[in-house]
């Protein structure tokens, strides 16, 4: 197989997965620190779950894989990429922007960790620098955060494999909100940036809504 053709089946790949979560394809929405650090992470701080009725898309794993895209052909008669590669790529996009039932978000201006309901953990020092870390299943990868006012601004850049030349970028906003009940409510925007975005894979953002855990 050449690496046209390679690479055609990769994108592909990512495409489709991404398509099934409709994420738009933007830029970061990364701004500077207004000054107010420690009052945004308390703000943040608690047990969220999620409200199934006011977040896009909500959809069980077993309806995110089918709806993940259809296998391509291998090429003109060429072996197909490496399938735990693609497997790869696709379970840390997956993990980063699918719809974690519960997220308990604590810690103090200089580092925030998030615990999720499926036992898995991700530290962020809102910085605004390059921190190396691993997703998903052991990928290696290049995170980012910063207060933006009361909002944690994160990005998590992916490394794709040979012969796409491109990095793909998940970006993901945290805001509390009131919601119309007058309770507590935590909305996590998320964005993908990457070879896809030339592919028609959505043209919206994703917005899932966390109630306060009473």
């Amino acid at each position: 197989m050449n690496r046209s053709n390679m690479r055609g089946i990769l994108i592909a790949a990512i495409a489709g997965l991404v398509a099934a979560v409709s994420l738009s394809w933007a830029g970061p929405a990364g701004a500077a620190a207004s000054g107010t650090e420690q009052d945004a992470e308390l703000v943040l701080a608690g047990t969220w779950v999620l409200n199934e009725e006011l977040s896009d898309e909500v959809r069980d794993r077993r309806g995110e894989r089918r709806r993940g895209g259809r296998r391509g052909s291998g090429g003109r008669g060429g072996p197909r990429p490496d399938p735990e590669q693609i497997a790869r790529i696709q379970e840390t996009v997956r993990g980063l922007v699918g719809a974690a039932r519960r997220i308990t978000i604590a810690g103090d201006a200089g580092e925030v960790v998030l615990a999720y309901g499926d036992g898995r953990e991700v530290r962020l020092l809102p910085d605004g620098r390059e921190h190396e870390g691993v997703a998903g299943s052991g990928t290696q990868v290049t995170r980012t955060a910063q207060w933006n006012g009361d909002n944690l601004v994160t990005a998590v850049e992916l490394p794709l494999p040979t012969p796409v030349p491109r990095s793909l970028t998940v970006h993901q906003t945290y805001e509390v909100q009131d919601g119309a009940d007058g309770g507590r409510q935590l909305v996590v925007t998320s964005r993908i940036e990457g070879p896809a975005r030339r592919l028609r894979a959505g043209d919206r953002e994703v917005r899932r809504v966390y109630d306060a855990e009473s």
